[in-house]
């Protein structure tokens, strides 16, 4: 395992791992039949898509496969405008790469969207609005896989999307390596989500049934302008992309105890109020040894939550906990735990973005500052986005990290994982180092006379 941070090598870094390992990939692609599986939320990163393209053309026995979020395939305005023509995979609509890689037509790249309908009738302007809120959950994960002749070889994965913002924010890229055999369970596992979501004309349409659908959407919208955005359906499925890519897949099914290296994912199920623990069944299926508190293990599912509360939970009186995340909501059991192991003594170090986390941070600086004087600390980005998702236990060597943030949202709605590694100092090391750097630049956002310096 290998962890990449925009606070010590900067965007360029952590692109060029991304570049670096599609050019492995078609390397390998000489002797072997090379699967480059990507699931995406914002991709707007030229070269990478100038370099997919190539890999495309230049390997025939060479599979790219692309995974998105709606939006990036969505209809817009801006689809009709005149694409520029020094960048063969530039779309037409506001950067985004995704569909200017799907219009290529090349027989090896393949491009699918998660099946969504986001859309309410707006009167005034006689036309659909996009709305997060009734949106039926984003395709957030952020991973490349690359399989060799049917076997994982590497995983890439991380907070950080293939965009220029996230270039210029506090992000993460981790490198998963197939020679590692701790790692080839948690390799299978993503790939086994990504077959499922492909495969799934429920979840996912090709960029022809995109449009199909965005048609029954609209249609139903202009026949019914009053109807609520859970009640228009559009396309109820599309036709489905059968996939068996994965030849030597390990057991990732439940089993008792707690493995150093394991990743739990979330996915909202076509049928679902709320997000299930994966798309895939055998992802549903695993178990795992939480720890409570007090040291008691019970067994319970792998979920994103599952596995934050067992890393919160293990911290004890002195030691320490340093969270890095973009959101940080109330509503979530890792918020009460977080809490919790404040007031059992444990020492709490939060940096969040100065914008979207502020408001959640200025409730726990309230009670962290009042009548209890819990030993909780702060930090909150200004101009630079903190778009980072991780907890670090640093005296049980424990990082937990991944796409999701610690909301509802992203628990019950959104397709997320969160990775976790126990006992692993290369990667506990590593975030201490993101994390100290982060903390030493940024200043406290709340008064506070309280000595709030992190060491070991």
């Amino acid at each position: 395992m290998k962890a990449y941070f925009t606070s010590i090598v900067g965007g360029a870094g952590l692109r060029d791992q991304i570049l670096s390992v599609i050019r492995d990939a078609i390397g390998l692609a000489a002797a072997h039949h090379v699967d480059i599986h990507i699931m995406t939320f914002s991709f707007t990163d030229a070269e990478i898509a100038d370099l997919l393209v190539e890999a495309a053309r230049t390997r025939p026995n060479l599979t790219i496969r692309l995974l998105a979020d709606w939006h990036q395939g969505a209809p817009s305005k801006a689809r009709d405008a005149k694409s520029d023509t020094k960048s063969d995979t530039k779309s037409a609509d506001s950067g985004r790469k995704v569909r200017g890689l799907a219009e290529l037509g090349l027989p090896n790249l393949q491009v699918r969207y998660k099946k969504d309908q986001p859309y309410v009738w707006d009167a005034k302007a006689s036309r659909m609005r996009w709305s997060y809120q009734d949106s039926r959950g984003l395709l957030h994960h952020k991973t490349l896989t690359v399989l060799v002749d049917g076997r994982p070889q590497t995983l890439v994965c991380g907070s950080f999307n293939w965009s220029k913002r996230s270039a210029n924010g506090y992000e993460n890229l981790i490198v998963l390596d197939g020679d590692d055999p701790g790692s080839m369970p948690v390799m299978t596992a993503v790939e086994r989500e990504f077959a499922a979501l492909w495969s799934d004309g429920a979840a996912t349409l090709s960029p022809d049934e995109v449009r199909t659908h965005y048609a029954a959407i609209l249609t139903e919208f202009r026949n019914n302008s009053g109807r609520k955005a859970a009640e228009v359906v559009g396309v109820e499925r599309g036709a489905g992309a059968p996939l068996d890519v994965l030849r030597e897949a390990e057991d990732t099914g439940g089993s008792a105890g707690s493995p150093p290296l394991q990743i739990a994912f979330s996915s909202r199920l076509q049928h679902q109020d709320k997000a299930a623990a994966g798309y895939a069944e055998s992802n549903r299926l695993r178990r795992f040894e939480m720890q409570k508190p007090g040291g008691k293990t019970k067994q319970v599912p792998v979920t994103l939550s599952t596995l934050a509360l067992d890393t919160i939970a293990r911290a004890q009186k002195g030691e320490h906990l340093l969270v890095a995340m973009y959101v940080l909501s109330t509503r979530v059991p890792e918020y009460s735990a977080l809490l919790a192991a404040a007031r059992r003594g444990v020492r709490l170090f939060i940096v969040v973005d100065g914008h979207i986390g502020i408001k959640p941070l200025s409730r726990l600086a309230a009670t962290a500052f009042g009548k209890e004087k819990l030993p909780i600390h702060f930090r909150a980005t200004g101009h630079r986005t903190m778009h980072q998702k991780y907890i670090v236990y640093p005296e049980g060597q424990t990082v937990l990290t991944g796409t999701a943030n610690l909301s509802a949202d992203a628990t019950h709605r959104h397709s997320e994982h969160r990775i976790l590694w126990r006992g692993d100092k290369y990667a506990t090391d590593a975030f201490i180092a993101d994390f100290m750097t982060m903390w030493k630049r940024l200043p406290p956002p709340f008064a506070s006379k309280r000595k709030q310096e992190y060491s070991t």
